[in-house]
């Protein structure tokens, strides 16, 4: 979708919401109806079954989805295939574990508005596990320096990232999945998730995508991270 078509707010979103899974049945449930809880609806809601062996394709079937089942063939492979099919002009990244706080999708949306020419957005995000929270925001606890990073603020929590300087590539890696927005024909543009890397893919994706993009930081958790032993940034050695 052009900056045109971005004049009203929707009634639903024009966004794709993708969530790769591959067994992930205990966690599932909580992603979906985080998705289908937004105050701003999204138009569609697709999961790749990433060759799972437990119930996770039953699990989003339950919720009357839309499922693409497909053979193994890791993270990024699932999320570009759920990026393919997707029918929306706007892509929006769900991790099978994490959770997004109702009013994700429309903060982010109402940012959208602020800056018709940016084609990438992200937020803040808190982290948890199954004790409870651990971290409010990832951006203060980081201590992220967005000044040194090109930003033009446009409102008190939402700011526009030139993408430019040493000090915005070395902190590239606040840029998360479950909390991006972007257009699909940027993904197409770029070539999507580079289905060879099994660790880093999203970090390296981004990187790639905000050449062609000014980057919408919404500096507020809107997306809750889940922290668990089987999470990919659990395991260091091979990160």
């Amino acid at each position: 979708m052009k900056s045109d078509s971005r004049m009203n707010k929707p009634n639903t979103a024009p966004i794709s919401v993708i969530i790769p899974a591959y067994n992930a049945a205990a966690f599932l449930r909580e992603s979906i109806e985080s998705a289908l809880s937004q105050t701003l609806p999204v138009a569609e809601i697709i999961v790749v079954n990433d060759g799972s062996v437990d119930d996770t394709s039953e699990v989003a079937r339950s919720y009357g989805v839309r499922v693409i089942d497909r053979p193994n063939g890791g993270l990024s492979a699932a999320r570009n295939t759920g990026i393919r099919e997707a029918t929306q002009p706007w892509i929006a990244l769900l991790d099978a574990d994490d959770i997004w706080e109702p009013q994700k999708i429309e903060e982010q949306w109402d940012a959208l508005q602020l800056c018709g020419r940016s084609k990438l957005i992200c937020s803040d995000f808190s982290q948890f596990d199954e004790s409870g929270t651990i971290r409010q925001s990832f951006f203060s606890f980081q201590n992220l320096n967005f000044a040194g990073m090109g930003e033009s603020p446009l409102s008190e929590k939402v700011s526009l990232i030139s993408c430019s300087g040493d000090s915005f590539w070395e902190s590239a890696h606040f840029i998360f999945p479950s909390t991006v927005i972007i257009e699909k024909d940027l993904m197409f543009s770029i070539g999507g998730f580079d289905e060879e890397l099994r660790c880093l893919e999203d970090v390296d994706c981004f990187l790639r995508a905000i050449v062609h993009t000014p980057l919408l930081v919404v500096k507020r958790p809107l997306v809750k991270y889940r922290l668990h032993a089987g999470s990919l940034s659990s395991n260091n050695l091979r990160m």
